[in-house]
């Protein structure tokens, strides 16, 4: 199955990207949709991975560069849900170190009025 994609506003202000799928040898880039998101002015993103049953080390790159991406565009972007398998991956690559990464998109919608950590700026 190859990876899918929904997005959805849950508050104003921030949009939910709700991935699907497996994230396997994916090819270099990130999700277009984070570029078309940053592109209509959206700055506060979560990122789902309930969904996401399997993710190599291409995955774990995909998702930095979408946090990268977010950050230098002056957004910030949080993930969400992630099954023990793909938390696994994000603890062995040291990325949930960097990667803001919470239990649950009420969790990770609440981090944005909290103060800004993981080299994140405020907003």
């Amino acid at each position: 199955m190859s990876l899918q994609f929904r997005t959805s506003k849950i508050e104003p202000g921030i949009a939910v990207v709700e991935l699907t799928g497996s994230i396997l040898l994916w090819p270099e880039g990130q999700i277009d949709v984070i570029n078309e998101l940053l592109e209509q002015n959206e700055r506060k993103f979560v990122v789902d991975l309930s969904g996401v049953d399997h993710m190599d080390s291409s995955g774990a790159e995909l998702m930095f560069e979408c946090f990268n991406a977010a950050k230098k565009a002056g957004g910030q972007l949080r993930f969400a849900n992630p099954k023990p398998r793909v938390a696994r991956l994000l603890q062995v690559t040291k990325l949930d170190t960097v990667l803001p990464v919470f239990a649950s998109i009420e969790l990770a919608c609440e981090s944005f009025a909290a103060p800004p950590k993981n080299g994140e700026e405020a907003g």
